[in-house]
């Protein structure tokens, strides 16, 4: 196993070494079996051979071809969703604020158990918490007295466990 992983490490650093000089590399030829004769590479169809500009897959190449040598499937083992299915994310659907009252709609992904719904000063400092705590899957609504606040433009942030949204809106009396 460890002559295998030095054979592989070899081949590695000798692939890299000729890439960073410049110029095309052939993969087939440099990675043949070396207790085999090498076959002439002019009599080979040129589709035989894989050439590799540096820099340009140079290294999904090499990973392709020792993946090729020690027997490694090229199979992709990423999880896809069906087109129809989305991931649906916690999202801000609506900020309203008039003279004395804040509301926010937000939609939740997920039962949050620790959410955290505040509006910020455009200098990041929190001036409303609007709600503290666990909350529901799906549409809520949450509402928030901001009498005391001045005009002007504020951040309403939605934090959540996987989760951080903003809204931006303007304050106007």
């Amino acid at each position: 196993m460890n002559t295998l992983i030095h054979n592989i490490a070899s081949k590695i650093i000798l692939l890299s070494a000729v890439c960073a000089i410049g110029g095309f590399v052939a993969i087939q030829p440099v990675l043949a079996d070396h207790s085999k004769k090498t076959p002439d590479v002019s009599k080979r169809s040129s589709s035989a051979l894989k050439y590799v500009t540096p820099g340009v897959g140079a290294a999904e190449a090499i990973v392709t071809a020792l993946g090729r040598q020690v027997g490694i499937s090229n199979r992709s083992t990423k999880t896809r969703l069906a087109q129809d299915s989305t991931r649906r994310e916690s999202r801000i659907i609506s900020v309203r604020a008039t003279a004395d009252v804040f509301t926010v709609i937000v939609d939740l992904a997920s039962d949050e158990p620790n959410l955290d719904l505040g509006i910020y000063n455009m200098l990041g400092k929190k001036m409303v918490d609007v709600y503290r705590g666990p909350a529901s899957k799906g549409e809520q609504e949450y509402r928030a007295s901001i009498s005391d606040l001045p005009e002007g433009v504020y951040i309403c942030i939605l934090q959540a466990s996987n989760t951080r949204r903003a809204e931006k809106f303007y304050l106007s009396r």
